[in-house]
């Protein structure tokens, strides 16, 4: 079969000769040695035809058929001269012909005597131009020389002559194959060795060529069957092994890649550095240990080669075999200590080892050998993260963004400047409209947009600047709220010393003007906060102390029940939350500032309260300075919060006496405060037990709206059992039947909501029922529907009929029997079971929704 690609690119790198010994390698030289004899057998015999036609010759020169005899004998012995000297002598003798010429033509090829066999292909070109088998040697002369512009033209005149020369048509597709021509050479390759192949579908070196050309495209599925179509015919062909061993890794086929790599090293057992095929046909596999063991005896044949270490060393890792990883890496550096990504990936493994300081010197090893790779700042900013320094984490993930979003193309701005204008505009935008008297809410006003651009902080502050500066018509209020966003998005990205320092004067201003305190103290605490973060966010600064106290949890005891309290590290890190029981007691979360190895410091988002969390005790402190234990400190914006709340249910209770609903939108202010839900009970009963009848009609109105908007606000005992008095009163009295249902709705759900929303409530049995969806082909009425546990609220479940909502539910327990729910719209009770749901007023008579299948969790 022709192949005129090197050697070392069929078969691989040259293996070390090893001393023959094995059983196997017997057999093979015995085999050898028959052949051998054969090959002598067959030469004698030409030997002794060849002398026939020369004893012939002597009595009958001008036989042109005993010359071409002899000469097809002589090219069969490889004597060459001899067979050209013949084809010579028969060209004198009858002249030139297109036969004669062609023929010697490849012999002197064979010679490689280009010139010569050139002239005589065009000498025969002359003789006959239209006909095809003169440009098809031509091209073969051309092709040996790979002179591929020559040879292509020759090969595609031979085809226009005769479109039916399969020869040509797979001379050409060689060309079109072994050239530069990129992937559109190789679809012209493809289409040529396919007509070849309907013209001779008996060609092997057709069918072997176009396995390894529809490999090359990636139609590694016909590939697949050309390759197996010759082993079929060639079951020894190495060559053929290792190009369908190739496709088949192709395929991702590497238990079939196994089998063939095997069969590639029983070929010749004594060159072990075949076994490099299986080794990466086991790392296709995930067969890791397989992989690590072939590489190594790969590797005591080629003890330097850099593939072979890398991708050994890729299995230790995947093994969760970081030392030997490591040391794979460090082997690497040696054998090429030019490239980057070997110090890169040993930081890698250590930093799986917690050598938090070795990690850090190999990536600012790789990056010295490569400054411009936007990785290492990323694998900086993750080690940072584990050694717990969240601000230098967050000023390298700053880098990271900006070296791989600055690449220019052209004069076109970079995507990291676009990002800055857009950033820029966007915030531009946000506060025209709060100068124009609109109120973005916290997803329109967009802090999130390109927070880790560089610009950010810059570009923030200087608008919050120009707002406190110069407010026109923008109230106070509305001023402070923005910086308040801004303040609790920031978290540890590194905030500009000028823009910073100038928004803390202006509301330093603030808090010591005649504004109202409650102001003032907003004021004053988003001062001392954003002078926080400018000192503990400064990247060249640590916030850990060697030998610090690594906690997740502290538990202390408060209240007057004596119930457990505790403060708790919270998902994201660095962040710790405050909790009653297993219940958060407040929305707002405690950045932590530093740890040393006796306590680590918080502080409140809220209130820019200071927190120090020992082991065995919590001390809490207004300013750092004085420090007090927990249960002493009364907290200081908790105050001021509850008396303005107290002033904004007043004006809404007001309004209801004077006939006018209360503003639904207010329900939602301070509905953080932990008296929230006591201050309105309050209000609203007071309202309800007003003589006026319009008056107990809009506070019954209201208390609906006051359960819509609950959530999982505490409805403390004392409070509900006052406002269920009230209701109970109205649903007793002499009222419309409709007042009389609906306070008689609401005594029942404030009761409800406000034993599940208790500190510390929980019904739920240890082996409840798991599942997240209940669905039912058909109710009573024949609608399907669906209970579904919402994915966006925790312990609400949505209920859907026909595809319509219908309900908004709350989970009350959940018992080995069933999960229990509650409509606080409506009163109602469901109880979902495994195969069939109910609903019910009063818990006693339940009656059936409908028969499914409870699905999920």
């Amino acid at each position: 079969m022709d192949n005129d690609a090197p050697i070392d690119k069929i078969f691989g790198p040259i293996d070390p000769i090893i001393a023959p010994g094995t059983d196997q390698e017997k057999e093979g030289e015995e085999r050898k040695r028959i052949a051998e004899q054969q090959a002598k057998s067959e030469q004698e015999q030409l030997e002794q035809e060849v002398k026939l036609v020369t004893d012939q010759l002597q009595v009958a020169l001008d036989d042109i058929n005993l010359w071409l005899r002899r000469a097809d004998l002589y090219e069969k012995l490889d004597r060459r001269d001899a067979a050209i000297g013949d084809l010579t002598e028969v060209i004198k003798r009858q002249g030139e012909s297109v036969s004669a010429l062609t023929r010697r033509s490849r012999l002197w090829l064979k010679m490689q005597q280009f010139e010569k066999a050139e002239a005589d292909a065009k000498q025969a070109m002359k003789l006959e131009p239209r006909n095809a088998e003169t440009y098809f040697v031509l091209g073969e002369v051309y092709r040996e020389q790979w002179k591929v512009e020559d040879a292509y033209k020759n090969f595609t005149l031979a085809i226009r002559i005769d479109p039916g020369h399969a020869l040509a048509l797979y001379n050409r597709a060689y060309i079109l194959s072994g050239a530069n021509y990129g992937k559109k050479g190789l679809e012209l390759a493809a289409e040529d060795l396919k007509k070849a192949l309907v013209l001779d579908p008996e060609m092997e070196k057709a069918h072997y060529r176009n396995a390894e050309v529809l490999h090359a495209l990636g139609r590694d599925e016909e590939a697949e069957r050309e390759a197996t179509y010759i082993l079929t015919k060639h079951p020894d062909l190495e060559c053929m092994v290792l190009v369908r061993w190739k496709i088949y890794m192709a395929l991702k086929k590497y238990n079939l890649a196994v089998a063939d790599a095997d069969r590639w090293m029983n070929f010749n057992p004594a060159r072990k550095g075949r076994i490099e095929l299986r080794a990466k046909a086991y790392d296709g596999l995930r067969d890791y240990e397989k992989s690590v063991a072939d590489w190594s005896v790969f590797l005591e044949v080629y003890p330097e080669d850099i593939n072979a270490h890398q991708l050994r060393t890729q299995a230790y890792a995947s093994l969760d075999r970081y030392e030997e990883a490591v040391a794979g890496y460090t082997k690497l550096m040696e054998l090429d200590p030019q490239t980057s990504r070997w110090p890169e990936n040993r930081a890698e493994n250590n930093l799986k080892l917690r050598r938090f300081d070795e990690a850090m010197a190999d990536v600012n090893r790789a990056a010295s050998l490569q400054p411009t790779f936007s990785q290492f700042a990323y694998l900086r900013a993750r080690i940072y993260q584990e050694v717990g320094e969240p601000a230098k984490a967050r000023a390298e993930m700053l880098k990271y963004r900006k070296l791989g979003f600055s690449r220019k193309r052209g004069s076109e701005p970079s995507e990291y400047e676009q990002q800055s204008a857009e950033l820029e505009k966007h915030i531009n935008e946000q506060f025209a409209k709060i100068r124009s008297g609109e109120s973005p809410g916290w997803r329109d006003f967009g802090l999130r947009q390109h927070q880790d651009h560089g610009d950010w902080g810059h570009l923030w502050l200087t608008a919050l600047r120009q707002l406190l500066s110069d407010p026109g018509s923008v109230t106070l209020e509305t001023r402070l709220k923005y910086v308040r966003m801004f303040v609790e998005f920031v978290d540890f990205y590194p905030l500009p010393q000028k823009e910073t320092e100038e928004v803390i004067a202006l509301l330093n201003a603030v808090a010591e003007s005649n504004e109202p305190e409650m102001l003032r103290e907003k004021a004053r605490t988003d001062a001392i906060l954003l002078g926080v973060f400018l000192e503990t966010n400064d990247p060249t600064k640590s916030l850990v102390e060697p030998g610090s106290l690594v906690l997740d949890r502290v538990n202390f005891s408060t209240d007057a029940l004596g119930k457990d309290q505790s403060f708790r590290r919270h998902n994201q890190p660095n962040q710790w939350l405050k909790y009653n029981q297993d219940r958060t007691s407040s929305g707002f979360y405690f950045r932590e500032l530093k740890r040393t190895p006796e306590y680590i410091e918080l502080i409140a988002i809220q209130d820019a309260t200071r927190v120090r969390l020992f082991p065995d005790h919590v001390l809490q402190s207004p300013d750092g300075e004085a420090w007090f234990p927990i249960n002493e400190y009364p907290g200081r914006l908790i105050v001021f919060e509850q008396r303005e709340l107290k002033e904004l249910i007043q004006q809404q209770v007001a309004r209801l006496k004077q006939g006018t609903a209360i503003d639904r939108k207010k329900l939602y202010d301070y509905k953080k405060h932990q008296a929230w839900g006591a201050l309105w009970l309050e209000g609203l009963t007071a309202a309800l037990r007003e003589d006026n009848q319009e008056t107990k009609k809009l506070a019954l109105e209201s208390f609906m709206l006051l359960s819509n908007s609950v959530q999982e606000n505490n409805l403390p005992a004392v409070e509900t059992s006052h406002a269920q008095t009230a209701l109970t009163a109205v649903a007793n009295g002499r009222y419309p039947q409709a007042m009389k249902l609906d306070a008689k709705l609401m005594a029942k759900v404030l009761g409800v909501l406000s034993r599940i929303n208790a500190p510390g409530y929980s019904e739920d049995e240890p082996n409840g029922l798991a599942g997240t969806q209940f669905s039912y082909p058909a109710d009573e009425q024949g609608r399907s529907g669906e209970l579904k546990m919402s994915q966006a609220s925790a312990g609400y479940w949505q209920s859907t009929k026909e595809g319509n909502r219908w309900a908004r539910l709350r989970e009350v327990r959940r018992t080995s029997k069933y999960i229990e729910l509650f409509d606080p719209d409506r009163g109602l009770w469901t109880r979902i079971e495994p195969t069939q749901a109910f609903w019910s007023f009063d818990q006693s008579n339940w009656q059936l929704i409908g028969k499914g299948t409870l699905t999920g969790g």
